[in-house]
């Protein structure tokens, strides 16, 4: 998480319950209109998706059965 969003967050965090869900309709129509199906990936996950690709081309994976599940 950015520094800027969580200084956004701890801003909101401090309002009164009525502006806190006016805030969060606007971050919600915000999203809706960036991305109304949401299948855009953010600069994050992009990056987490890159480096799981990079892992899998190199052969870093565990078997499912090498896992113990107890």
């Amino acid at each position: 998480m950015s520094e800027q969003t969580r200084e956004l967050f701890e801003i909101v965090d401090g309002l009164p319950a009525r502006e806190k869900q006016l805030i969060c309709g606007y971050i919600r129509q915000a999203v809706f209109e960036w991305d109304p199906d949401f299948t855009k990936l953010t600069p994050a996950e992009a990056e987490i998706l890159r480096q799981s690709d990079l892992e899998l081309e190199r052969g870093e994976v565990v078997s499912i059965d090498d896992i113990n599940w107890d």
